[in-house]
This record gives C-alpha cells, structure tokens and sequence, in this order.
C-alpha cells in the first residue's frame, strides 16, 4: 500500500459511503482509474463497491476500479453532500479549489497550479489550506443571515509557513439553484 496525503473525511448519503482519498504525493495516479489515489471513492454501507458507480466492472469484483465515483483530484480535505450534490475543498501546492464533483468526473489534476483550478467554483490563491467543509442553509437562525447558503471552510494553514490570518474558518456563499 502507498502513502497518502490523508484519507478522509466520509460521509454517508443515501445508503453510500464517500470517502476522498488524496493522491499521496504521487500526481499521476490521481489520472488513473485503477489506483484509488487523489480519488473521491463510493461504496455501500457493508465495504462493497456501489454497483451503480460510473466505472463499475460486474465481471470484476476486486478492481479497485469500482469505487471509483470521481478522479484527478490532489489533497481534497473537505467533503459536504448537501442533497443529492457532492461539495470538496482541494489543497493544492500552491493555490487551493472549491468544487462541484459529479460522478464520473476528472477533474484534472497533473501537478500544475493551472489543472487544480480546472472546474473549479472557486480559486484561492495563495492557498492556505483548506479543509474540513460544511453547508450553512438560509433559515437557521444561528449564524447572522449573511451567512445564509453558504459552504463554511476551516483553512488549517502549513506549518512550516507561517501566513496571516491562518488558521481560520471561511464563508463561500454559493447558490445551490444556479451552482
């Protein structure tokens, strides 16, 4: 087994698994179906691949290729299903997304600034690390209402590079109806 970023976070969501898998420091593979690296993987509740998974194999039950639900993805530390719609917060070495993933989609990573801004909703630059991501509806009542349909990201910032205003929880406001 190879080294990873980080596995995590999960959620659960009709009867499903989901869990993003970062692509440990090895950047092709998050390309490549047959590896689980920089990856957001689907199963059933019991460890089994989800049969309606975008690149299911009935004939072959242990390719890891069946978990696969989406690809080319580098660190995504945050992950949010809110409805039926999947959310991920993406580091990147240097700059950092926030985006839509549909099932199937490859989202381009290749070790470039440029591909981890590819379909992305949102762009930060520099990046300072985002992480953990919830959903904040309109009608709550905890939060002012300017917080109202808006994703909440922690930014958990590096270590080793001090920046102002890191660690810190973010508000992306984001229109579930238009995207």
């Amino acid at each position: 087994s190879i080294a990873s970023h980080q596995i995590g976070p999960c959620q659960v969501a009709d009867d499903h698994l989901y869990v993003n898998v970062a692509d440990g420091a090895q950047t092709t593979r998050s390309q490549q179906l047959d590896w689980l690296l920089g990856k957001i993987v689907r199963m059933t509740l019991d460890g089994e691949p989800a049969p309606d998974n975008p690149f299911y194999q009935e004939d072959d039950p242990g390719n890891p290729t069946n978990y696969v639900w989406a690809s080319g993805l580098r660190n995504p530390f945050g992950l949010k299903i809110v409805g039926s719609r999947v959310f991920v917060a993406d580091n990147g070495p240097d700059i950092d997304r926030f985006l839509q993933v549909r099932a199937g989609g490859n989202y381009l990573w290749d070790g470039t600034n440029i591909s981890i801004g590819t379909n992305a909703d949102a762009i930060f630059s520099p990046g300072r690390g985002v992480a953990q991501l919830d959903y904040y509806p309109s009608g709550e009542g905890i939060f002012p209402s300017r917080f109202d349909n808006s994703f909440m990201m922690t930014v958990s910032g590096n270590p080793a590079l001090r920046r102002e205003g890191v660690p810190a929880i973010w508000s992306v406001p984001y229109d579930l109806e238009q995207g």
